[in-house]
């Protein structure tokens, strides 16, 4: 598949790739260091669905930008990859924001409950 993204379409890829990288970057790291003294704080942090899809979405990211970088095809597997990341993110969110939101009640908005 040739990429045929506009000037304009790359730069926005490529702004969009590192705020991705950087947020999840930060995430996991604000979650494992924070939460170190919880019992669900530090490296027991990555066993959670939540910290590995943040993980392998700033791995695509980055994935992502050299591949962008790399004026050769892109290959279908990579869109397989891509959407993989995309669903888990998704699924991380979506089942945060209806599921686990809704029993934290005033504070869902904190990290670690009072």
């Amino acid at each position: 598949m040739k990429n045929e993204l506009s000037v304009v379409q790359r730069r926005i890829s490529i702004v969009c790739k590192f705020v991705v990288l950087i947020s999840a970057v930060l995430g996991t790291f604000l979650s494992a260091y924070a939460g170190r003294h919880y019992f669900m704080g530090g490296s027991v942090v990555f066993m959670y669905f939540t910290i590995q899809s943040n993980i392998a979405i700033a791995i695509i990211s980055g994935i992502g930008l050299y591949l962008m970088n790399r004026e050769k095809p892109i290959g279908k597997v990579w869109y397989v990859v891509k959407f993989v990341g995309t669903i888990s993110i998704t699924l991380t969110g979506v089942v945060f924001c209806f599921v686990l939101a809704p029993t934290l009640g005033a504070d869902a908005g904190t990290s670690f409950p009072s």
